[in-house]
């Protein structure tokens, strides 16, 4: 076509092309053209060349076709009536959403086919749900993830989810990506520890800083003190990931040379005579400080205090009873200076939570509840409900209980800890305390309002199915006055707003007990 494009603008007589041919059978037609002269020719040829090409071709071979998904186990079965699940997927809360999963799995209930798409994108996003859904997607929507690059995630988890036949652990350890290879490792570790070791060790040197943290971590399975003297060497990694890593290995470790160290810091730290703890803080710190990972510069004199918090955080809760025969509270009691009063609380709660020690955490909470109130009341709350958050639920439950009936200051901590969800107990105690405290608005002394709003955000996803009944029952809050100030009238909508949010969280959960549960 290129031929007679140029032509017809050059010119029959300038083009010097005196024969344009096809090498078709348009050729014959146009040499049967006698009048008009050769521009009539030209055109009338360009013209069923054209239309020549345009009238088809040969059809492109069509492609192979995709495997089918595998048949979907017989035991799972598609959510029967999926719109509420379709509701919650363009919902903003993915704690209602996680609650909807939790019931599908326990029924053996699959996404069902046409969601898929819409529910790949939304896990897609929401990365903390990836691995609740997992088993939820079917063998179609596992099927379906593979043509789409943003929902590899589900190949990746299903992959990680299977068991690498012992045979092949070697090769996916040299050959494989890097979750493989964590995996592999993690599997040979449990096999024989001492192998598992020698692959790290082998190949550490040509390890990139960014797969040495995560492939350090491995040993965390079957640890013992063969692993100690690799560790020790772990501290001096250039990579500061590395380091913690092994710093949080080596304090696993009861007698390893690392935990040594923290006793001999605590010791010459800690004096006790005549009933009373006095604290020795160090004047200086030495590089072997900075390798312990205690501290970043040995120059930052300013931070000795945070560096022998460090220190202590690595010792085992029974430390202190064994040194000073002392519970927890009549330890802290027995600490004259304040500051690091406070700072013996936050080490031995996070011991406590760690440990899930209970005598220590009950003894604990004692003293901050006696505690008098000062400027890090709020900090010793937010340690607290840690340690609250590891009792057994009928004593945490007493506790955010006692909180509430006291209107101790952090009385929103109890009820944000306290697992979901609540007991039945529990659930009834708060709603006769809100439904009153709506009652009461804004004559109730003591702002009952301000306590209410935002409790109730958290009491809609914590309040168990049996509470349901009551807890959306109409709510009694009065109308305002004909007089009120701008601020009564703020707070009057404010409750008001938070009341009827309360009540649609509350009947999207009711649905989906009723058509999931």
């Amino acid at each position: 076509m290129e031929r007679f494009i140029t032509a017809a603008i050059v010119g029959t007589e300038q083009s010097g092309d005196t024969a344009l041919t096809t090498g078709t059978r348009i050729d014959e037609l146009s040499s049967q053209l006698s009048e008009g002269g050769k521009e009539r020719q030209l055109l009338l040829t360009a013209a069923a060349w054209g239309a020549y090409q345009n009238a088809g071709h040969l059809a492109e071979s069509a492609p192979e076709l995709p495997s089918p998904a595998q048949p979907e186990p017989q035991n799972w079965h598609p959510l029967q009536r999926p719109q509420i699940l379709e509701t919650l997927l363009a919902h903003k809360e993915t704690t209602l959403l996680q609650e909807a999963l939790g019931y599908m799995q326990e029924r053996r209930c699959r996404v069902p086919y046409d969601l898929l798409p819409a529910f790949l994108e939304t896990v897609t996003k929401g990365k903390e749900l990836r691995e609740q859904v997992l088993p939820l997607l079917g063998e179609r929507g596992r099927w379906l993830s593979q043509y789409n690059p943003k929902w590899n995630w589900v190949n990746e988890l299903s992959t990680e989810a299977s068991a690498i036949a012992p045979e092949q652990l070697e090769a996916t350890w040299q050959e494989g990506t890097l979750k493989q290879r964590v995996e592999a490792l993690r599997q040979q570790r449990l096999l024989d520890p001492a192998s598992a070791r020698q692959w790290l060790q082998q190949g550490w040197k040509k390890e990139r800083a960014d797969t040495r943290a995560p492939l350090l971590e491995a040993l965390a399975l079957k640890l013992s003190p063969e692993d100690e003297d690799f560790l020790e060497k772990a501290l001096d990694d250039r990579s500061e990931q590395v380091r913690m890593v092994a710093v949080r290995l080596l304090a696993m470790l009861p007698g390893s040379a690392f935990m040594q160290r923290m006793h001999a810091h605590a010791d010459a730290l800690l004096r006790y005579q005549n009933g009373k703890i006095s604290i020795r803080r160090p004047d200086a710190l030495d590089k072997s400080w900075v390798r312990d990972g205690l501290i970043n510069k040995v120059e930052n004199a300013s931070g000795i205090n945070d560096a022998c918090q460090r220190a202590l955080e690595h010792l085992p809760f029974a430390y202190w009873e064994e040194r000073f025969s002392l519970s927890p509270d009549q330890l802290l009691m027995a600490i004259e200076n304040k500051t690091w009063q406070h700072v013996l609380f936050t080490v031995l709660c996070r011991q406590a939570a760690r440990e899930r020690h209970i005598t220590g955490i009950s003894s604990l909470l004692t003293f901050w509840r006696e505690a008098e109130p000062d400027k890090r009341r709020e900090e010793r709350s937010v340690e607290a409900a840690r340690l609250i958050s590891c009792l057994p639920q009928p004593q945490a439950e007493d506790i955010a209980r006692e909180m509430f009936q006291r209107n101790f200051a952090s009385y929103t901590l109890g009820l944000h800890i306290l697992p979901c969800p609540w007991s039945h107990d529990i659930g009834m105690f708060y709603l006769d305390w809100a439904r009153e405290a709506a009652h009461n608005f804004p004559t109730e002394a003591g702002g009952g309002s301000e306590r209410l709003r935002p409790s109730l955000a958290r009491a809609a996803l914590a309040l168990p199915p049996s509470c349901f009944q009551l807890a959306l029952q109409d709510w009694d809050l009065p109308e305002l006055p004909e007089k009120y100030e701008y601020s009564t009238y703020y707070e009057h909508q404010q409750t008001k707003n938070s009341i009827n949010q309360f009540l649609e969280i509350l009947h999207l959960r009711k649905t989906i007990v009723e058509e999931i549960g």
